[in-house]
């Protein structure tokens, strides 16, 4: 550990210039124990005093001339100085040897470290008070630097914490901060210099030193290095004027190392010792780190802190470190002790010194005290001067090395003294006797502290022996920003208003209250003097018993406090935060409204309350509210049932448009008190939206997804929505029920809070806020009834007079099937673009086509009652929703035909009474079935699933393709809608084709009906049919998709053919006949070939009377073979599409021959009729003679007379 070689340090420091004399204090430091000798290098047995006794005398060495450093050579003038030794020096230092426990070393070297300086975040009001362009020095800091070091919680070493141990250079440096004390130790003279004239006329330097008659002079002759002497640069002087030494010179022959150019500015820079950059600021934050620009950040402040001041931010921190960094030009610190010890802080009302007249003037020092100093019982007599307020830097991690940092600003004004403290706080604090009273403030009230008012600071520098300019002095050197004005303002908001029934957070009161006592909020010290109430602090002190005795601070009504702001507001469902007033909590806004305090500011506000039944509220919309009556200036406050309420108290300060007074419209406001109510609604009928019965109750059937096949892709193509996804079941049921759906979750759509249900009839999962229901499969909601309950509750979002079981949905009035929770809670699709005037409650249940009661199925009644479970009953309500049904049969007849035989029944053959002519028979299809129907509201049904015509009748080498075949059309009810009332509308009964009961034969025969379309003389007769034949519900009220039920295929089935038609022609030559031949068609168009495979013949016949005259009989003249017409065959092609007939013909003579030898007349009647034959492979001549039999007889015209012979 090094020890210093210089034992005593002299500094001359100027005060003042006032003619020819100069004022000035010297300070003289021993490094060592003051009461120990100081025999430095003395002979043996020569005896030295100690510090304490020694008698000083003192000379001043005058430089005229700037041109050089201070050097004892350049001496121009010595003048010996008066001073007085302090006579009780030796007593005073030995108290302090009490007081202290000194043990640690003096005099010790500490060498600088590399990684130890100070840095300074320059804050705005600095930089905005001159012309800032950039940091003068590397340590000053306009980044986020010092903010982030103020919050970080980075690991850190455990703080170095000082102990009681202390060496006596920290003693003396204790007590050179009471000047008084210092010079009764005999560290400062205060000495008068009688400067010769012009030895200042262009500046010069000032330092001090033993006289050679002076105690201690031999030891420093014997030992020059034990003593320091430091000079002052002295200024050029003419008139009077304050002096100060910012900086300290070494004074020494030997060149000094480093460079001093810098120090010389700031010499003569500060040489009348005012700050140059005074700035100034007032918290508009809690946060004192942010500044007044970012002040919206933080938080409002719970106190007022005053005026935040600061200085020369940017020299401070050069001179700072210059004491314990490294010049780096030299490698060692730079011999230039700074000269400030701390400062001195005036304030005044603002004057605008542009305005004519003004003048410089007016300052009050904020540093003044008075009062007896003792030391250990010892009188130091009066004091009555200034003290100062220190800089230091701070460790941020409780180290003793590392980057120490100033603080932003340097002391805040509170409106009292800045150097002790405020005897008013601590008395209203109950900690009076905590405060060392040794010494009070003088005039620190002289400029009273009051909001809406400007104030002007300076500063003044003081000096290591205390002295410094005066408070009635002003600058010299002017300055960049030499005041610093400040607007001060109220940014601290009110305190909570004081409200009778304030209960803890969200705690409703047992008993809805029907008033409350307002009371203005508190307001203490010391805000309330800033309000410049008369007699503030007499107030708050005869506040101070209540204060203590409810444990809370010293308060009294707040002045600007005018009128209370009450802001009403419903609890909201949870997530929905939209229509709050702030936008971030569950609660809706429904009014606000005012009530003026009265002028005594101790009188309260009395509040009446009344409570309203309202079911839905327009929320929004402050004059129109919907069902809630409106609150006015005048009336109670109104407020809804079957809600919890929110009443928050806001205290308003009066109106300041142009800010003058306060720091923001938002320090008007104080934050509210919260209370909270509920009554119960004593109305709820009409709980429901009148809706059509088809809304409110429906049953759904849903048929399964069909399977994602190509010739699905294909009829999409077909259909134009090639690019569109096919509508699946999911989709379906949710536009039936105008809900939104993804995979296998409804929900509600944008804007609707839907609110859902479901029985344990079906696997399902509810959202937390039953929001949205998902179901487990699809397969879970096909093949039965899925009855549906969509209600609208007329109710708004806010209502909550439903527990938490909301809606119970019971069976045929007892049977318990589900309940639709009413969740405190809306999801998030809801409020998108919301409509909060009613609430969707939708609930599913099933109902299974196969549970009917009888051995059939039958349409199923459903009955459902909807009762809401109220928190409380209300007197007046609505009885229980009632919702009835009834579904269609959806299970298809379980029965299947089994056909036993089938054959053709043809009507009574019928004939003129002479026998000339017969009618054609008609014939029909009939199918015997092994059963007869099972259900007697079932029939059989039959659909003709193809159609080819009959191959016997086609060319063999021009086959027809396979028909295609079709399927019965039913309506694909993809979703089938049932509601209550609706009627049966015969759905898919047109589809089939019911079978005919033969009720006269038997119930098991029945007759087949024609295809659609045809009539007996269709051509299409001529083929064969395929035909699926079933049973279906014929008389009850059905789906179309379990109307019939599994079908049986029946191949080759053929219709009677049509009738064949014969004409006939007679002339006097010939009886002419023709008849068409069988037609096949298919697809429209005619298959007859050009040689038919069929023939024709015809039959001449006459009609005789029988021998007993009873009856007519025909008697067969001769058949004859029909044949096309040769000449067409060319046009065959042509006449492709007319029928083809075939003609034969008898002669006259023929006629007249036949009948002479049957012994007739020659005008004897006739008639003919048309045999059609199919071909036989061995032709033979007469098959309908000698012949008959061996070929097949397709069809007989009916017998067709021949007209009569003119």
């Amino acid at each position: 550990m090094a020890v210093s070689s210089t034992k005593l340090t002299f500094m001359a420091f100027p005060q003042r210039w006032e003619g020819s004399t100069m004022s000035v204090s010297v300070l003289v430091l021993p490094h060592e124990d003051p009461l120990a000798p100081f025999a430095v290098n003395l002979p043996p047995g020569v005896t030295a005093p100690s510090f304490a006794t020694a008698s000083l005398d003192l000379q001043a060495m005058l430089i005229d001339s700037l041109d050089m450093m201070p050097r004892p050579a350049d001496v121009s003038h010595t003048v010996a100085l008066t001073t007085t030794p302090p006579p009780d020096a030796k007593n005073l230092f030995k108290e302090l040897a009490k007081s202290f426990k000194i043990t640690k070393p003096s005099n010790v070297i500490n060498p600088a470290s590399a990684g130890t300086y100070i840095q300074k975040y320059l804050p705005r009001s600095y930089r905005n008070s001159f012309a800032f362009s950039r940091p003068r020095t590397p340590f000053a800091k306009t980044d986020d630097s010092y903010h982030c070091e103020m919050r970080s919680k980075r690991a850190v070493p455990p703080p170095v914490h000082s102990t009681d141990d202390v060496s006596w250079g920290k003693v003396f440096a204790l007590s050179l901060r009471q000047p008084v004390l210092s010079r009764r130790l005999g560290f400062i003279y205060d000495v008068e210099v009688s400067v010769p004239a012009g030895v200042f006329h262009d500046g010069g330097w000032l330092y001090v030193t033993l006289t050679p008659t002076s105690d201690l002079y031999p030891q420093v002759l014997a030992q020059p290095d034990i003593i320091k002497l430091y000079a002052a640069r002295v200024p050029a002087l003419s008139n009077d004027r304050p002096l100060f030494a910012a900086v300290q010179f070494p004074v020494s022959d030997a060149p000094v190392p480093g460079n001093y150019d810098p120090i010389f500015i700031e010499a003569e820079e500060y040489d009348d010792g005012f700050a140059k950059i005074v700035h100034s600021m007032q918290p508009a934050s809690a946060n004192l780190l942010l500044e007044p620009e970012d002040a919206h950040e933080g938080l409002a402040p719970t106190r007022d802190f005053g005026i935040r001041l600061g200085w020369d931010d940017e020299q401070l921190l050069i001179w700072q470190n210059r004491q314990m960094t490294l010049d780096p030009d030299i490698g060692d610190r730079l011999d230039a002790p700074m000269g400030v010890f701390n400062y001195r802080v005036d304030v005044r009302d603002h004057v605008d010194m542009s305005a004519p007249g003004a003048t410089d003037t007016g300052w009050n020092s904020q540093t003044k005290v008075q009062g007896d100093l003792t030391l250990n019982g010892i009188d130091l007599g009066q004091i009555r001067r200034e003290l100062g307020i220190e800089v230091g830097p701070t460790q941020l991690d409780g180290q003793k090395d590392g980057v120490f940092w100033l603080p932003m600003y340097y002391t805040q004004w509170t409106g009292t003294s800045l150097v002790l403290k405020d005897a008013k706080a601590a008395k209203l604090g109950g900690t009076d006797d905590l405060v060392h009273k040794q010494m009070t403030p003088v005039d620190d009230q002289n400029v009273a502290l009051r909001y809406g008012k400007r104030y002007d600071f300076r500063v003044r520098f003081a000096d290591t022996t205390g002295g410094g300019p005066r408070e009635s002095d002003v600058p010299f050197n002017g300055g960049s920003a030499p005041v610093g004005t400040v607007h001060f303002k109220r940014y601290l908001p009110p305190k909570l208003a004081r409200v009778t029934e304030v209960r803890p957070e969200g705690e409703v009161p047992p008993t809805p209250p029907t008033s409350y006592q307002i009371s203005r909020p508190l307001l203490g010290y010391p805000s309330l003097v800033y309000t410049g109430l008369d007699n503030a602090y007499n107030l708050l002190l005869a506040d101070l018993p209540n204060a203590m005795a409810e444990k809370r601070e010293t308060g009294y009504s707040d002045p600007d406090v005018v009128e209370v702001q009450i802001d009403v507001a419903v609890k909201a469902p949870e997530m929905d935060t939209f229509a709050s007033k702030s936008g971030r909590e569950s609660y809706y806004h429904l009014f606000t409204t005012h009530r003026s305090f009265p002028d005594d500011l101790t009188q309260a506000i009395a509040l009446n309350v009344e409570y309203h039944d309202a079911p839905v509220i327009n929320f929004g919309d402050e004059p129109d509210l919907g069902d809630l009556p409106l609150t006015t200036a005048g009336s109670p406050l109104r407020l809804p049932t079957g809600r919890d309420l929110r009443i928050q108290m806001t205290a308003v300060c009066r109106q300041d448009d142009t800010l003058a007074y306060f720091g923001g419209q938002t320090a008007r406001y104080s934050k509210p008190v919260k209370l909270y109510a509920r009554a119960d609604s004593r109305d709820e009928r009409a709980l429901f939206v009148n809706q059509i019965p088809a809304r409110e109750f429906q049953s759904l059937l849903l048929q399964p997804d069909p399977p994602p096949t190509p010739n699905l892709a294909f009829a999409m193509r077909i259909a134009g929505q090639a690019f569109e996804t096919p509508a699946n079941l999911m989709q379906r049921l949710a536009d039936q029920l105008e809900l939104g759906t993804t995979g296998l979750t409804l929900f509600g759509r944008p804007g609707v809070r839907v609110v859902f249900g479901c029985s344990k009839g079906l696997r399902h999962t509810l959202a937390p806020d039953h929001g949205s229901i998902t179901f487990a499969a699809k397969a879970d909601l096909t093949r039965q009834w899925i009855t549906v309950i969509n209600l609208e509750v007329r109710r708004d979002w806010s209502w909550d007079a439903l527990d938490q079981t909301g809606f119970v949905i019971t069976q045929d009035g007892a049977h318990e099937v589900g309940r639709v929770e009413w969740q405190d809670i809306v999801s998030i699709t809801a409020l998108d673009g919301p409509d909060r005037s009613y609430t969707r409650v939708v609930f599913f249940d099933t109902v299974d086509p196969k549970a009917f009661s009888g051995p059939f199925p039958e349409p199923q009644d459903i009955a459902y009652t909807v009762t809401p479970a109220f928190k409380t009953a209300p007197a007046n309500m609505d009885p229980p929703k009632q919702l009835e049904m009834t579904v269609p049969v959806a299970d298809p007849p379980a029965q299947v035909p089994q056909i036993v035989s089938a054959g053709l029944a043809l009507s009574p053959y019928e004939r003129t009474d002479d026998y000339s002519a017969t009618e054609d028979r008609r014939r029909v299809l009939w199918i015997e079935f092994a059963e007869p129907v099972h259900n007697a509201a079932d029939d059989y049904f039959a659909f003709v699933k193809a159609y080819a015509p009959d191959p016997i009748l086609l060319v063999g080498d021009e086959p027809v393709p396979d028909p295609p075949e079709k399927i019965p059309y039913l309506p694909p009810e993809l979703i089938r809608v049932i509601t209550s009332g609706q009627s049966d509308d015969r759905a898919g009964l047109s589809a089939w084709q019911r079978l005919i009961p033969a009720t006269e034969v038997s119930p098991r025969h029945f007759i087949v009906p024609l295809p659609p379309g045809l009539n007996a003389d269709s051509d299409e007769l001529f083929g064969f049919f395929v035909y699926e034949l079933c049973v279906g519900h014929a008389r009850v009220w059905s789906t179309a998709q379990g109307r019939y039920g599994r079908p049986i295929r029946l191949t080759g089935v053929q219709h009677p053919a049509p009738a064949l038609a014969c004409t006939a022609d007679r002339n006097e030559e010939a009886v002419v006949m023709s008849a068409p031949y069988a037609e096949p068609v298919y697809d429209g168009r005619s298959l007859l070939p050009s040689q038919p495979h069929t023939e024709l013949w015809g039959v001449l016949y006459t009609q005789v009377v029988q021998a007993d005259g009873a009856d007519h009989r025909n008697i067969l003249l001769g058949e004859r073979k029909l044949y096309r017409n040769r000449k067409d065959w060319s046009k065959f092609n042509q006449l492709h599409a007319a029928t083809a007939y075939a003609v034969c013909s008898w002669s006259a003579d023929e006629i007249s021959a036949s009948l002479d030898g049957m012994g007739m007349p020659d005008d004897a009647p006739l008639s003919v009729l048309a045999v059609e034959l199919y071909q036989n492979y061995q032709p033979v001549e007469q098959p309908l003679a000698s012949d008959l039999g061996t070929e097949r007889i397709y069809r007989v015209s009916r017998l067709q007379p021949v007209p009569a012979k003119c």
